[in-house]
């Protein structure tokens, strides 16, 4: 009889802790992005999955990423239908998933794929691309319809860069600005030579031998002052001085004059 209720007993608690063993071994659930190894200049396709899914109606992630060595190119929903994403252009990315009218979905694998470019000026090595979210953007729906928020773990991947050519694109840059240059000392004669085809007046031709006389009379009146200090006295210095100044006037008044004339010849001409 003690044998009978020894086994019983034992056979009760064996029953008893199945639970307890069952809920141990329970796998925890978990977003987990893929790794690859790529070349600078590479395309490279990354995925975000999930892994031991309980069942929940909403999933919001932030996909985060080095935007100096990779630039996301594109982005394909994997097996969740319903799911839509943010600009391709912000960092995190965002890939949003809700199912509110749906009972709670318990598929496991690809939530999406991401292609991007490794930039010719990545660092050679492993640039990181991990998840986060926001607890009260995951979870479940009860059987009264309550909202539960549902806990997974995060699993980050990388881009294994494996032959990186940092200075590429500062070659480039150099070339761009070599040939910027060129061009704009290309451009320069151009629009000289665009204001003398302009010289239809007799106003605008005096005034361009003026201002080349003027040009060659300050190169006189340099080298003048500069050959002064040694032969010619102070009185002589005042002299010059003053007989340039005549000269400017009256070149400034016959210049003025002509112009003068010049506007009324044409405005007359118009008239007609």
């Amino acid at each position: 009889m003690k044998k009978i209720l020894v086994i019983l007993l034992s056979v009760i608690i064996l029953f008893a802790s199945l639970p307890a063993v069952s809920v141990a071994a329970a796998k925890e659930p978990t977003f987990a992005v893929s790794s690859q190894k790529a070349n600078a200049g590479d395309t490279v396709d990354i995925t975000v999955s999930v892994k031991d899914n309980p069942g929940i109606i909403s999933m919001k992630l932030l996909i985060n990423y080095d935007s100096t060595a990779l630039q996301l190119i594109d982005a394909k929903k994997g097996k969740f239908d319903s799911i839509v994403f943010g600009s391709k252009e912000n960092v995190p990315f965002i890939a949003n998933w809700i199912e509110p009218l749906k009972p709670n979905n318990k598929t496991n694998g690809i939530v999406t794929t991401l292609t991007f470019k490794v930039l010719d000026t990545a660092p050679q090595g492993k640039s990181e691309i991990s998840l986060s979210y926001d607890p009260d953007d995951v979870f479940e729906i009860t059987k009264t319809n309550e909202f539960i928020n549902v806990d997974f773990a995060t699993q980050s991947g990388y881009v294994d860069i494996i032959n990186s050519n940092p200075d590429k694109n500062g070659s480039a840059s150099s070339q761009t600005g070599s040939d910027d240059t060129l061009s704009n000392t290309e451009s320069k004669p151009n629009h000289t030579h665009s204001q003398s085809d302009v010289q239809d007046t007799t106003g605008s031709q005096i005034l361009e031998q003026f201002l080349n006389s003027s040009s060659i009379q300050q190169t006189d009146k340099e080298t003048t002052e500069n050959n002064s200090s040694s032969t010619t006295p102070a009185i002589d210095d005042n002299t010059d001085s003053q007989n340039d100044w005549l000269i400017w006037v009256v070149i400034a008044a016959v210049v003025v004059l002509v112009g003068a004339i010049a506007v009324v010849i044409i405005k007359s001409k118009k008239d007609k």
